[in-house]
């Protein structure tokens, strides 16, 4: 069975959530900090400094995810995707080509060959769509497909993992968490590029899922309160009393700050960073990137993450 031969180049894996490292545990305590003002980077800031990558480079998340895969002897890597709307055909294999081409370009500008050709044959991209199955379909019912999807699929992929990889306190990302593409994701990220004859709003985003969060287990970042029990009767109330209670408007039947899934910036899909960041313990990856939908995660943070991987593999 074919292993990345990569035990040279890597040293022993570090997590997101903790570093030996001193500048890397304090530039993490910013990001917990509420009150920490993100840079006034204008949002299609980092798109431009990717597209503007003409040469080579050396990319810590290319050796974190290398890291990975030969600690954990995976042999695939890469985000899952699910389709959501059924509009428009054209649309959907024009936002697939482009995914494809991103992350297989900023993979291909790696100047270190072995580590370039390992992570380029073992890159899959997987795109699930089922019109009767998954058209409109609830984070719930997709979170259930994903994970009969991950029973069949990870150790057909993987065949010398270990299967408790699937629920282990740091997950492999690919099994763990995958994106949603619905209308409004979809035709947004294409009229981001001016691909879309439909005008979006212009803030490409998709929705970004915990496969295995549930109501009760996934409630880490507030408390779970009822608005009974706080003696608010108010649907949907949005008050700073009500939210400073974690009650919180409902969004497909949960109250709770925490409702398992989030729209990112489409930065976060677009190149290997967010799946090497995505590795680390999954509680502390969801308190540090957080933000409960409407909201959108800001492309700045993924460039605190890229800031940290330089960090962790240099220290």
């Amino acid at each position: 069975m074919f292993l990345p031969p990569l035990g040279r180049l890597l040293s022993t894996r570090p997590l997101v959530a903790a570093y030996s490292s001193a500048s890397v545990v304090a530039f993490q305590g910013k990001l917990r900090h509420p009150n920490f003002s993100l840079p006034r980077t204008p949002r299609r800031g980092f798109q431009v400094s990717t597209a503007a990558r003409n040469e080579g480079h050396e990319w810590p998340s290319t050796v974190l995810i290398g890291r990975e895969m030969y600690e954990r002897t995976l042999i695939t890597w890469g985000w899952v995707f699910y389709r959501t709307t059924y509009e428009d055909d054209e649309a959907w294999d024009h936002f697939k080509g482009l995914v494809n081409t991103s992350v297989r370009n900023i993979v291909n500008m790696e100047t270190r060959v072995k580590m370039r050709d390992i992570l380029s044959d073992t890159l899959k991209i997987t795109f699930i769509e089922d019109k009767e199955k998954l058209n409109g379909a609830s984070k719930d019912q997709l979170r259930a497909h994903f994970q009969q999807w991950v029973t069949d699929s990870f150790q057909a992929e993987n065949p010398d993992a270990d299967k408790d990889l699937i629920h282990h306190s740091e997950p492999v990302p690919r099994y763990r968490y995958f994106f949603e593409i619905d209308d409004q994701a979809l035709r947004n990220c294409l009229w981001d590029v001016g691909q879309s004859a439909e005008k979006g709003s212009g803030e490409g985003y998709a929705n970004f899922i915990d496969g295995y969060w549930t109501s009760e287990t996934g409630n880490f970042l507030v408390p779970s309160r009822s608005r009974e029990v706080e003696g608010c009767q108010t649907e949907g109330c949005q008050t700073e009393e009500c939210q400073t209670e974690g009650l919180w408007e409902p969004i497909g039947g949960h109250a709770d700050e925490n409702v398992g899934w989030m729209k990112m910036d489409k930065c976060f899909f677009m190149d290997p960073h967010w799946y090497a960041g995505a590795s680390g313990s999954a509680q502390s990856v969801w308190q540090l990137f957080y933000r409960r939908p409407p909201s959108v995660v800001p492309p700045q943070l993924l460039m605190f993450l890229m800031q940290t991987q330089s960090m962790s593999v240099n220290v």
